[in-house]
C-alpha cells in the first residue's frame, strides 16, 4: 500500500509541475493610454489634447493658444511618447504614443497621465524661446510580467496542498493498520 501511495504521490507531484507546459499564454488586453495638456501658469493661454486617450502607435495632437497679450512660447512634455511632426517650439505639435517592451517612459511622470505637455507662455513683448527640436530619450521603467492561464504561484499553492493532502491519507493509512 505504501508504494501505491508513493507512486500516486509521485504522479500527482508529476502533473501539478507540468500544468505550467500546458497553460496558454493569456491574450494581452488593449492598453489605453492617458494624454494631459496642461498650462505651466494659468492665465496666460490654454492647451488641448485630442484624444485624451488612446493606444500604443496613436497619433495625439497638442495644440496651445495664448491668451490676449500672451504668445506661446515652448512645450514641456513628458511621459511615453515620440514627436511625430513639429517641436517642443511650436505651438502645434503631433507625438506619437510609444511605450515600448519594456514600460519605458521618457521621464518621471508624477500625474496620473501616460503623456503630459505642459504649454509655456510668455508676455508679447519678451522674446520667445527658439532652439532646435528636442526629443526625449527613454530611461529605464519597470518591466511588467506576463502570465499565462496559470501562473508559478497557483502551481505552488496546488502542488502543496496535494502533498499535504496525500500526507493526511498516509497517516491515516498508518493509524487504521496499527488499530487492527
Amino acid at each position: 500500500m505504501k508504494k501505491v501511495l508513493s507512486v500516486l504521490l509521485a504522479l500527482t507531484l508529476v502533473f501539478a509541475c507540468a500544468l505550467t507546459s500546458f497553460a496558454a499564454v493569456s491574450p494581452t488586453p488593449d492598453k489605453y493610454y492617458t494624454i494631459d495638456a496642461n498650462v505651466a501658469v494659468i492665465g496666460t493661454g490654454t492647451a488641448v489634447a485630442a484624444p485624451t486617450v488612446g493606444k500604443a502607435g496613436q497619433i495625439v495632437v497638442l495644440t496651445a493658444t495664448a491668451a490676449e497679450g500672451y504668445v506661446f512660447d515652448h512645450w514641456e512634455l513628458d511621459g511615453m511618447f515620440e514627436i511625430v511632426e513639429g517641436t517642443i517650439y511650436d505651438p502645434e505639435i503631433k507625438v506619437e504614443i510609444v511605450p515600448d517592451a519594456n514600460n519605458k517612459t521618457h521621464g518621471d511622470l508624477e500625474d496620473s497621465a501616460d503623456i503630459v505637455g505642459d504649454a509655456h507662455f510668455k508676455p508679447i513683448d519678451e522674446e520667445a524661446t527658439t532652439g532646435e527640436q528636442e526629443t526625449a530619450k527613454p530611461d529605464d521603467g519597470p518591466v511588467a510580467p506576463q502570465t499565462g492561464v496559470m501562473d508559478t504561484q497557483a502551481i505552488a499553492i496546488i502542488a502543496f496542498a496535494i502533498v499535504g493532502l496525500m500526507a493526511v491519507v498516509v497517516v491515516y493509512k498508518k493509524r487504521t493498520e496499527k488499530t487492527k
